[in-house]
């Protein structure tokens, strides 16, 4: 019988979808950063643009933009546009009408003071304090009124939470200031998911027999380091030295770029991961799947069977943002969907994780059809990691080896993408432990030598962890940060969940898709301030 009732359930959700002519309304806030960036095209768009002052506002028309904010002409708000914007405020979602379509496309800007008269208003963007958009909801228009109260959801969406990629912060000694380099195990936000995680270090020193660190804690959050390691890889003078994901080390013997790069709409991207320059494929595009993908084609005459891909990646700091509007989805009910994820084993968050784009896969097109032959965990936002990722020796044998990086939308950047002959032969790999050298954490260096059941617990405020690791070789030499730990946040959120988008996201490639809409919201934003003349 429960087998059935679901059924029936489904079907009205599909026949919901596909046969729904309404457009649902919402209000939401945007970033005041994202609002204030350059627009990238000019498409005419038609916006009441609503100024709150206090406990004030008023509409402004022709509004010119000006070196500092913005500047126009006012009239009071109308009787329809105010009682629709308090509408919006006291109901999440609502179906437009004939007679309330002409007062929607709101954008309220909330500023601390403005200059005014009876008929002109001037704005400062410093004195930007928020901003709202009143529009149509793309993540609702073709869902009705169906009443979803499902808690089940919040079981639904096992491993979402490792998109909050804060993690501890290492910072080394450059000379006399400490610079932020790397993370520490970004995406371990479960006991179950705590994992090693292999960094490449900047040798500031490297004729120096120490090595200086501080781990801080800067986020929301507690975090338990299980062991920490500086491993140095000491090798022949000019060779290049790369990590896999499980800790083994290679050295470069040589490297093609791919002859072919394209993305899902087929335009060639080969400039953006042939070199090493910041220049990056950002994964803005998606099939039909939802994923976003980068292809690449090598020529494979000449490589032996240790052949590596090197991937040069970070993640993107638009997938915090998108996680943070993720969560803000739940509510006051975010709380009990990450206590309710705290007893998931990590199969069930590898099951969920998969269906996210969350971690980058990395497939060899073989036998006509798509083979992972890896999948990138999560290296953080700060800095691009090079990671080798072993090609099969079997996917070597063609004339041409054809890979698909598969993520979510903007969630990764790829700045290269190289096939390598490698080799760990005429390699040295040396591990040094720690020693803590401020008196606050005395204990820290035994608590983080070994992968046992003794963690460094690091709170939100407390001072920086300083550590010393002695008796390295003044060769030639690459090191390398090795963590194995995880970390909680202690976020919180209020309002009622918004059951109706979070059962969009919950399918395969649901999150990407929302990503996508999430930026193409903020696009709306930029090309609204395009058609703004400029004074």
């Amino acid at each position: 019988m429960k087998k059935r009732s679901l059924k029936s359930i489904c079907w009205l959700l599909i026949v919901a979808i596909f046969t729904s002519q309404c457009q649902m309304y919402h209000i939401r806030e945007v970033n005041n950063d994202d609002f204030l960036r350059n627009p990238r095209n000019t498409q005419k768009l038609s916006y009441h643009l609503i100024v709150h002052v206090g406990n004030n506002m008023v509409e402004m028309v022709n509004p010119m933009m000006t070196e500092n904010g913005l500047t126009g002409n006012t009239i009071p708000v109308s009787i329809q546009l105010a009682s629709l914007y308090q509408y919006a405020l006291n109901k999440p979602n609502f179906k437009a009408n004939k007679q309330n379509r002409p007062y929607l496309n709101q954008l309220h800007l909330f500023v601390s003071e403005a200059q005014s008269t009876d008929t002109k208003i001037t704005l400062s963007y410093g004195d930007l304090e928020k901003v709202q958009i009143l529009d149509k909801n793309i993540g609702l228009t073709t869902l009705s009124t169906i009443a979803i109260t499902a808690p089940s959801l919040f079981i639904a969406f096992v491993g979402f939470l490792m998109i909050a990629c804060n993690c501890p912060h290492a910072y080394v000694l450059n000379g006399n200031t400490w610079e932020y380099t790397n993370t520490l195990f970004t995406g371990a936000v479960h006991p179950e998911l705590e994992r090693y995680d292999t960094k490449h270090l900047a040798d500031y020193r490297p004729e120096s027999h120490s090595f200086l660190l501080q781990l801080k804690n800067e986020e929301d959050e507690t975090q338990y380091t299980n062991e920490l390691k500086l491993v140095a890889v000491y090798h022949p003078k000019g060779a290049k030295v790369v990590a896999d994901q499980s800790g083994n080390y290679f050295a470069v013997q040589h490297s093609q770029a791919p002859y072919h790069v394209k993305n899902d709409e087929e335009e060639i991207a080969s400039n953006l991961i042939a070199f090493d320059d910041d220049e990056t494929f950002k994964f803005e595009t998606s099939d039909k799947s939802d994923f976003s993908h980068l292809y690449a084609s090598f020529k494979t005459k000449d490589m032996s069977n240790k052949s590596h891909l090197i991937i040069r990646a970070k993640n993107n700091s638009w997938g915090a943002y998108v996680y943070h509007k993720f969560a803000e989805l739940f509510g006051e009910k975010y709380d009990n969907w990450v206590s309710n994820n705290s007893s998931k084993n990590k199969a069930q968050l590898d099951k969920s994780l998969n269906k996210t784009g969350i971690l980058m896969d990395v497939e060899v097109y073989h036998n006509k059809r798509w083979k992972k032959i890896d999948q990138l965990q999560l290296v953080g936002e700060k800095g691009f990691n090079n990671i080798a990722v072993k090609v099969p020796e079997e996917f070597l044998n063609d004339e041409t080896l054809q890979i698909r990086l598969k993520a979510g939308f903007r969630f990764w950047e790829v700045d290269q993408v190289v096939l390598a002959e490698t080799d760990s032969q005429g390699l040295e790999v040396e591990e040094y432990s720690a020693v803590a050298t401020n008196d606050a954490f005395l204990n820290a260096g035994d608590q983080i030598a070994t992968d046992d059941d003794s963690y460094f617990i690091h709170q939100k405020g407390d001072a920086p962890l300083s550590l010393s690791f002695e008796g390295l070789k003044a060769l030639p030499r690459t090191l390398f940060l090795k963590s194995k730990g995880y970390y909680r946040n202690h976020k919180s959120f209020e309002g009622k969940p918004d059951y109706l988008t979070l059962l969009g996201i919950n399918r395969k490639g649901g999150l990407s898709a929302f990503s996508r809409a999430q930026f193409q919201e903020m696009m709306v934003l930029n090309r609204y301030f395009a058609e703004i003349p400029k004074n």
